[in-house]
Parts: structure tokens; C-alpha cells; sequence
């Protein structure tokens, strides 16, 4: 119970607060009416995902790419996602001052955490981990890895908006997995751990959807 407790949490509650973060921020653009509404919802899902765990800022690129790839434009509205990601933390260091620490308590601590679990060297930074998880142990996706492939090569191959954004953002966060840096002064990488696969489920599970 305790091995499986370790895979599931925090990982996937985490899972679902950035995927409904990116959904929802999705969604915006496609609803003018409830654009607004959906684009603070966004940022708020994210603050909370950040709060839970520091690794959810692995998809902040894609946010940055989905704009820059499929908006192509930068909206006044996108605001409204920083307004709401300040929310939560604005919430959250206000109760870190009413117990006596500091506004970014949780700021330091996460940066604090992150180094040292990526710097201890108990997990592996080999570039060929991913990989030969993937490839050699396909519980990682289940059988559902057989679909994953096809549905990369469809996607690629037939070139559909809704296919390529689900590719992006699933492709982000296995190239932030994969090469990723927690400092850059001094250079520590991001360590491999099986379970952070668990972060780019939802979109391959997506675009499988999709290509079906």
C-alpha cells in the first residue's frame, strides 16, 4: 500500500490540475462568451497545481507555444490567466504572513525542495532513462502505448489543429522531462523518475482519442 501510495500521490491529482488548467485554457479560445471566465479559471488551476508541486510549471512553455504557434497573437484576455494564477498565490502568502513566515514561504520552499531532491543523486539523469522505460517496459502507458504512436505519426501526417495542439502539449512536457534544468547556475538536471510520465498521459490519451 505504501509502494503504490508513492506512485499515485501526489502525481495524479497534480496530473489533473494542470491538465484541466490547459483545458480550460483551451476552451477560451473557442468561447468568446465564457473566454474570460475560462482564462482565469486557468491561471487559478495552475497557482494551485504550483502550490501541490513545483513541477507543474513544466507546461508553462506550452502555454507559450500554443499562443505563439496556434493563436498567433497575443490577446489582452491572457492577462486574466496571470490575474487568476495571482489570486491563489496572493491567497496562499497571505496565510503564510498571518503564521509568521514569509509571502513566498512556499516560493523558497518549492525552489529549496527542488534542487535538493534533483541534485541528491539518488535518481537517474541518463538520458537514455525515458527512453528505455518506454520501450523496454511497456507498463509504463499499458497497452495504450500502441495507440500513442500511431496517433504522433497521424497527427503529424494529416497536420489537423486540434491533433498538432494535443501533440504540442504532450511533446513539451516529455521534452522538458527529458532535457529540462532546475538551475542553470550551477547546471542540475531535472532527475528521470517513472512516474512524471504520469504528466503527459492525459494529452497522448487525448490525441489517441482524437486519431481514433
Amino acid at each position: 500500500h505504501v509502494h503504490y501510495s508513492g506512485l499515485i500521490l501526489p502525481d495524479i491529482p497534480l496530473s489533473f490540475l494542470m491538465g484541466a488548467s490547459v483545458l480550460a485554457f483551451l476552451h477560451a479560445g473557442r468561447s468568446e462568451k465564457y473566454a474570460p471566465g475560462l482564462l482565469y479559471l486557468s491561471g487559478a488551476l495552475m497557482a494551485i497545481a504550483y502550490s501541490c508541486r513545483s513541477m507543474a510549471v513544466i507546461l508553462l512553455p506550452f502555454f507559450v507555444l500554443y499562443v505563439v504557434l496556434f493563436e498567433k497573437k497575443f490577446k489582452i484576455s491572457y492577462f486574466l490567466f496571470a490575474a487568476g494564477f495571482l489570486t491563489i498565490i496572493a491567497a496562499e502568502s497571505l496565510y503564510f504572513v498571518s503564521e509568521g513566515l514569509s509571502p513566498l514561504h512556499n516560493f523558497t520552499l518549492n525552489a529549496k525542495a527542488a534542487i535538493a531532491v534533483n541534485s541528491s543523486g539518488e535518481c537517474s539523469t541518463s538520458q537514455s532513462y525515458y527512453p528505455v522505460a518506454i520501450f523496454k517496459n511497456l507498463t509504463v502507458f499499458g497497452p495504450y502505448f500502441f495507440l500513442f504512436l500511431p496517433a504522433m505519426v497521424f497527427s503529424i501526417i494529416r497536420r489537423e489543429r486540434g491533433a498538432l495542439i494535443f501533440l504540442a502539449w504532450a511533446g513539451v512536457i516529455l521534452i522538458v522531462l527529458q532535457f529540462g534544468f532546475v538551475s542553470l547556475f550551477p547546471p542540475i538536471p531535472i532527475v528521470k523518475v517513472r512516474k512524471f510520465l504520469n504528466f503527459a498521459t492525459l494529452p497522448l490519451v487525448l490525441l489517441g482519442a482524437y486519431a481514433l
